[in-house]
């Protein structure tokens, strides 16, 4: 990336600039030789045939007339104003970028302007960046924003709105104080289909754009380079950007990277990832991220070779994310978690109980004995725990224990019949 100038023919351009050149416009400008096929100026304009409007408008001048500059025949209007009234894009340009700016200023058009033609469906994608040749870009960092994003070369685009910006005390002060930067949003829609464009090199120059822009102006660009990092996949430099301030980033920022992954439907791309990083992986970590029934394809991938060790759930993340599970009665993600060794507790029990789902019951029931559940339901003040006796469960003394003192005799009718009630003496 540079912002040095080339020269094309005598005319002083961008490299970015002269790469958007159509290539008969660069032929005019460089003043190759051409044989015109039609009249004069007013029938090459109205045509648009730049390599004829450059012939005639190269012919010596001949008692002081300038036919780049003096009005057509016939008309009594200078070529550039004509040309801008009939919308020819080829010779206007051409003419802007050979005539003098007090020529420009005194003859082109009050509305046609390049804030007007940046939004101007009907202007050919190149003709904006020739034209800012001529007329500087508002200063509104929204237009200027919108302006390089949609250039054919956005990182050379980046590079000269930095370096204009720099160039300017008074620009630079207005830019920290403009509150048209709190409104540069991410659109997802747009920033991906702007990263998906981007080359690897431009990648990296769009990255030392937003280094350098921070860094100059304090204020940042409300741009989320984390999904720029995901789209173009640096995966292991976006999960730091997620959530930098984090305490745990890098764990949070892997949890998003595999949501991500399996949400737009790169479970290839998550494949790989598990490839070149088993160690993710090792003791179930981050299994709440994709277990799902709508990953039933890319889990076992990822936990092919590992489990969770004795280790009980996370209290926080994990722990909901299980209750998710049973709560939603996916029963094929509980009995996975199951069979790579997670410790069922009463929380989970209980948890299942409330389902009254015979099969999610079922999976915890081979790992701990259901009344636990029973019995931390009492603990939480469940009034009615018929319908989880209904499933065939019995009370236990523990159970009794743990009802309120005056509860106990108001549901004795409940104990087993055939179960002693010597521990009944030491309430009574």
């Amino acid at each position: 990336m540079t912002t040095d100038t080339i020269r094309v023919g005598n005319v002083s351009l961008y490299p970015f600039q002269a790469k958007l050149l159509p290539k008969d416009l660069e032929s005019a400008l460089r003043a190759e030789p051409h044989t015109p096929k039609t009249a004069g100026r007013k029938s090459a304009i109205d045509e648009d045939n730049v390599l004829d409007f450059a012939c005639f408008s190269q012919q010596k001048k001949l008692f002081g007339s300038n036919q780049l500059e003096d009005p057509i025949k016939g008309t009594g209007v200078p070529p550039l104003k004509y040309a801008i009234n009939q919308r020819k894009y080829k010779c206007i340009a051409y003419i802007i970028l050979k005539v003098d700016y007090e020529h420009f200023q005194k003859n082109s058009v009050s509305n046609f302007n390049l804030s007007n033609i940046i939004h101007d469906k009907s202007v050919p994608d190149w003709f904006p960046y020739i034209y800012a040749k001529r007329e500087s870009l508002p200063f509104n960092m929204l237009v200027r924003w919108d302006f390089a994003m949609k250039c054919p070369h956005p990182i050379d685009c980046l590079d000269i709105i930095l370096e204009d910006l720099k160039k300017s005390e008074c620009n630079r002060k207005k830019v920290m104080k403009n509150p048209m930067l709190d409104t540069l949003q991410s659109n997802p829609e747009r920033d991906a289909e702007f990263f998906q464009r981007l080359s690897s090199e431009e990648i990296d120059g769009f990255l030392n754009f937003m280094k350098n822009y921070e860094h100059m102006f304090i204020k940042p660009v409300n741009f989320e380079i984390k999904d720029l990092l995901f789209h173009s996949g640096r995966y292991e430099e976006y999960i730091y950007k997620v959530d930098p301030k984090h305490p745990r980033a890098e764990y949070v920022g892997r949890k998003s990277l595999f949501q991500r992954l399996c949400e737009e439907g790169k479970k290839e791309e998550f494949k790989k990832i598990v490839d070149k990083h088993p160690d993710w992986f090792e003791d179930m970590w981050n299994f709440d991220a994709i277990l799902s029934p709508e990953n039933r394809d890319v889990y076992p991938y990822a936990y092919k070779n590992t489990q969770f060790n004795d280790r009980k759930v996370q209290i926080g993340y994990e722990e909901k994310f299980v209750n998710k599970i049973i709560g939603q009665k996916w029963d094929v993600e509980l009995q996975y978690l199951v069979n790579k060794g997670m410790i069922v507790t009463d929380f989970f029990a209980a948890k299942a109980l409330r389902t009254l789902d015979k099969k999610i019951i079922n999976i915890l029931e081979a790992k701990i004995d259901m009344r636990e559940g029973i019995n931390r339901l009492i603990s939480f003040e469940v009034k009615n725990i018929k319908p989880y006796l209904n499933l065939g469960y019995q009370l236990n003394e523990e159970a009794f224990n743990r009802f309120p003192s005056e509860a106990i005799v108001a549901n004795i009718w409940m104990y087993p019949e055939d179960k002693s009630l010597e521990f009944m003496k030491e309430i009574s």
